[in-house]
């Protein structure tokens, strides 16, 4: 049967091209032959018809060749089949003499006569009249024996004519005697379509453009076989509500379409189909070595080094020692057709050989996890942990893992059962730490006990039958270095559940109590260096313990990650940032399958230097992989680190524009409504308030700071000691409107920055403060903030100083210096990703450069008078319009004719509409910029988070 082509073609343009230049030089210099070849669906027959339809277009002549002649009358079907097409070309006495020469022929053995030689040649000239005769041959190899050669004696005779002869041959055909007719032919080779061709052919075949992301999918499924993507093409068409999504077609099967490929491959050799079959199911995106092809299809090796030939020129597979199917679609459908049984079975006999052969662990580790029978006999410790590594489930990889830990030694048994416990504590809490107390008794050495011991550290939470862990853990440690954990661990948790006051008097008693000439131990030591720091006491004492710390070897620390993180975080709170990377470069190495808990810590770490170094996207994605690390609802020693990671994370998205991701953050992990009053919960009341105004509800941004600021006075905590506090406190508190407040927080801010002595805190100091004092000095410590803060690379922070100070110039009436301020602070924060920071300053770019606002409250709020924005604040804190006036000393109607006016601009018709404006993106910081960051509202009244009866501590407790 001849293969139908696609009813619509696309692209080829440089195979018509090639063949059109044959067609040219076929009038000049005589006779020209062309062989067009293409894997099977690759579209030849089409070409063919393409390019005869061309050609007629173009005044030429054309006789089309197609169909089976082995079932016809012998060799001279072909040659009878042409002359038959070309006499109707010719006008009736040239056609004549032409059937006559031709009947004489077949009577003496259809052997080319001088007559027969005469008569061909005059009816070539007579069709083509003076243009080219084109003579397309389709599956020119499917002529029979003979028929070639008879075909070449006769165009021989017109080799001064313009004739072109072009033919197709099926793909793994190898007939000898084609040499002799095709000798000197020139190739055009159809390749794949390429994916915009592929487009081209679904919108012609649906009728709709489909989207490019499922026209990628088609075609990298398809390889770009045009037969494979009408397929396509249909089955899209034909899915619900006519399309399909791109995953949904990277697991298509097409049964009838893949079957017309396995019928040509099967018509070539017999071989080549079992091997396809094989493939189809070994195939791990990889290659297969032909050996384990040789061994599964039963095939001698001879034998099937001839089907990979036939199939490797057929374009099916790769040409290459490691063999691909070059479809994915022929290895989804022929694979779906196959049991489940079988599949088992050729994965299982494919991992044995490879193993037997010491084939790479990874390699026989595919084919094992690709069997859902669980595997027998002696399999390496390596290869049953690769298993367990590329395992789609948890429940399998336990199984690979068991088995591992029961074949491994050494170093390879220490990552087994490692590995082991990790995948248990993810399947089932209570049984995974019960395994790793198990384990430790069995630990083939320290780093697997250490391993061991900072897993339970990481699991037990408060009320897991804690103690009853504990008692069997100091068992099991008895005489070896980690005896005595069970009292660490203790200890560490309640220093760090404890406020940090009291924790610092316990780990000093603890340190006292310590034997003379004994080394405390390092984790005390650590957590101690937090606590001093959280306090602020003495930044030098906290650091000197760090370094004591990390002084010692790094995997003492490994057992108890909290206080590995905690004296990491001291680093990084202390400025020295480049030390703490090294840190966790080191511990990388050291630890190369860490804990959940240490996996968790190292990405806050990360995070927190990206935050304070200002890159966002770092910070975005090392934060993640943390919050991924732990569980959500994570208790214990490991609630300070999860509450940090999520307030860091929730900042990151703010400071990108998107305060939806923020809020999710919060949700998702517990933190949006009551929280227990604990040190670590600063950062997350601090974010929150951020969070509040961004979504323009600045009553509830006033109750998280009033929360927070009670939290500090209960624990005696400065609000300095909060990387968050530092930057973005100011800014919140005279959002606010609490201007006094902002000048004593940031007044503060400046004082710890000159004990911390670090470039970047001093530059953030003198922002904030540069920003509260206004005017010419205001001008002078922003500029100067500037230059400090811009000797670290890259950040957000310049671009926040950068805006700052064009908000301070434009207040000043200084507009041009305004707006190269701020369009420095655009094009830092579009650079680092700072969206909101971006937004914000584009904003005021706009007021300050007299460009015109489109949105209508942003345009009002540039619109307001000073006094308007300061009444139209007292409005939205609750006073009424009694309270306003006498705080203000002016008259009711006063207060009221600039409310009115302030109405007016922002297109509202009173306090009522007020919660709509102010839930537009920047209408509250720009309505607060001007009214509340100059000073204190007249007559000294201040209106912001000390009217919420807290009182404010300005002064840090000293040593």
């Amino acid at each position: 049967m001849r293969d139908r082509p696609p009813a619509v073609f696309v692209g080829r343009r440089a195979q018509l091209g090639a063949l059109a230049s044959a067609r040219a030089d076929s009038t000049r210099d005589g006779l020209v032959t062309c062989v067009v070849t293409g894997e099977p669906g690759m579209g030849r027959t089409a070409l063919l018809d393409a390019f005869a339809t061309d050609s007629l277009a173009r005044g030429n002549a054309a006789v089309r060749l197609s169909g089976r002649w082995r079932d016809r009358r012998g060799p001279a079907a072909l040659v009878d089949d042409l002359l038959r097409d070309l006499a109707e070309l010719c006008p009736d006495e040239v056609a004549r003499r032409l059937r006559a020469a031709w009947h004489d022929a077949r009577a003496t053995g259809a052997e080319p006569t001088c007559g027969l030689v005469a008569a061909v040649r005059e009816a070539v000239v007579a069709s083509a009249g003076g243009s080219c005769l084109v003579v397309t041959v389709d599956d020119l190899d499917q002529a029979g024996t003979g028929g070639p050669a008879l075909l070449h004696r006769v165009l021989a005779a017109c080799s001064d004519l313009p004739v072109l002869l072009v033919a197709s041959l099926r793909p793994g055909a190898v007939v000898p005697e084609l040499g002799e007719l095709l000798y000197g032919a020139r190739r055009v080779a159809l390749g794949g379509l390429s994916r915009s061709e592929a487009g081209q052919l679904f919108e012609a075949r649906t009728g709709a453009r489909r989207p490019d992301g499922l026209v990628a999918e088609c075609h990298w499924l398809s390889a770009g076989n045009p037969l494979l993507l009408v397929g396509l093409a249909a089955w899209v068409a034909a899915g619900p509500e006519g399309t399909r999504t791109p995953l949904e077609v990277r697991a298509a099967v097409l049964p009838q379409v893949v079957q017309r490929v396995l019928d040509w491959v099967d018509r070539v050799d017999s071989d080549a189909g079992g091997l396809v079959e094989v493939l189809a199911l070994v195939d791990r995106h990889r290659g297969t070595d032909t050996s384990v092809l040789v061994r599964l299809s039963g095939l001698d090796q001879h034998r099937a080094l001839d089907a990979l030939d036939v199939l490797a020129r057929m374009g099916i597979v790769t040409d290459d020692d490691a063999v691909v199917l070059r479809h994915p679609l022929l290895r989804n459908t022929v694979a779906a057709a196959t049991t489940l049984v079988a599949r088992n079975a050729v994965h299982l006999a494919a991992a044995a050989h490879l193993h037997e052969r010491g084939a790479p662990a990874d390699r026989v580790a595919d084919h094992l996890v690709a069997s859902t029978v669980p595997p027998t006999g002696n399999w390496s410790a390596g290869v049953l942990l690769r298993a367990a590594r590329a395992a789609d489930r948890d429940e399998d990889a336990v199984r690979y893992l068991e088995a591992a830990v029961r074949a491994a030694s050494g170093d390879e048994r220490g990552h087994a059962c490692l590995e082991l416990v990790d995948t248990r504590l993810r399947l089932d809490r209570a049984a995974g730490l019960d395994l790793a107390v198990a384990a430790l008794g069995q630990a083939p050495d320290e780093p697997t006990r250490r391993g061991l011991l900072a897993r339970i550290a990481g699991t037990l939470q408060v009320g897991d039958t804690e103690e009853d862990v504990l008692r069997r853990v100091a068992v099991a440690v008895t005489g070896t270095e980690s005896q005595g954990w069970s009292d660490l661990h203790r200890l560490l948790s309640a220093v760090l559940d404890s406020p940090p006051a009291t924790a610092v008097e316990l780990a000093e008693r603890f340190l006292a109590d310590a034997d003379p000439g004994v080394e405390p131990h390092p984790a005390v030591v650590a957590v101690s260096a937090l606590c001093l720091h959280l306090l602020d006491r003495d930044p030098d004492e906290a650091l000197r313990r760090a370094h004591r710390v990390l002084d010692r070897e790094l995997d003492e620390l490994t057992p108890h990650p909290v206080a590995l993180i905690a004296v990491l975080a001291v680093l990084v709170e202390g400025g020295q940032r480049e030390e703490a990377r090294a840190c966790v470069r080191r511990l990388r190495q050291l630890v190369p399958r860490p804990s959940t808990a240490l996996r968790a810590g190292l990405a806050l770490v990360a995070g927190r230097i990206a935050v304070s170094d200002g890159d966002l996207d770092t910070a975005r994605r090392r934060l993640a992989d943390g919050l991924d690390a732990l569980p959500v609802r994570t208790a214990g020693a490991l609630a300070p680190v999860r509450a940090n990671l999520v307030a860091l994370a929730a900042d990151v998205w703010l400071s990108r524009g998107d305060r939806e991701r923020a809020a999710a953050v919060l949700e998702h992990h517990g933190y949006a409504g009551a929280l227990r009053p604990a040190w670590y919960h600063r950062e997350v009341l601090l974010v929150r308030a951020r969070l509040r105004i961004a979504e323009g509800d600045p009553p509830r941004a006033r109750r998280d700071l009033a929360e927070l600021h009670a939290l500090n006075e209960a624990l005696e905590l400065p609000r300095v000691g909060s990387l968050l506090w530092r930057l973005h406190g100011v800014a919140l508190l005279d959002a606010l409107g609490s201007a006094e407040e902002a000048a004593r927080a940031a007044a503060e801010q400046v004082s710890h920055a000159e004990d911390a002595g670090s470039p970047q805190e001093r530059g953030r100091a003198l922002r904030v403060w540069g920003w509260v004092r206004g005017g010419a000095e205001g001008e002078r410590l922003l500029r100067e903030g500037i230059a400090l803060l811009q000797q670290a690379p890259g950040g957000w922070e310049p671009a926040r100083a950068y805006c700052d100070l064009g908000r301070l110039l434009t207040r000043a009436g200084r507009h041009q210096d305004a707006v190269t301020a701020l369009t420095e602070a655009v094009r830092r924060a579009e650079h680092c990703g700072a969206v909101a920071l971006g937004e914000q300053a584009r904003r005021h770019l706009r007021a300050a450069g007299g460009h015109a606002v489109q949105h209508v409250p942003l345009r009002g709020v540039v619109a307001l008078t000073r006094r308007e924005r300061e009444i139209l604040l007292d409005a939205v804190r609750g006073l009424t319009n009694k309270a306003i006036a006498a705080a203000r000393r002016i008259t009711r109607r006063t207060v009221e004719l600039h409310l009115s006016s302030a109405y007016r601009k922002l297109d509202i018709t009173g306090r009522d509409d007020l919660p709509d404006v102010l839930g537009h993106p920047g209408v509250w910081e720009l309505l607060t910029d001007g009214a509340a960051a100059g000073g204190v509202a007249p007559g000294g009244v201040d209106l912001g988070v000390a009217d919420l009866g807290v009182a404010v501590r300005v002064s840090r407790p000293r040593p």
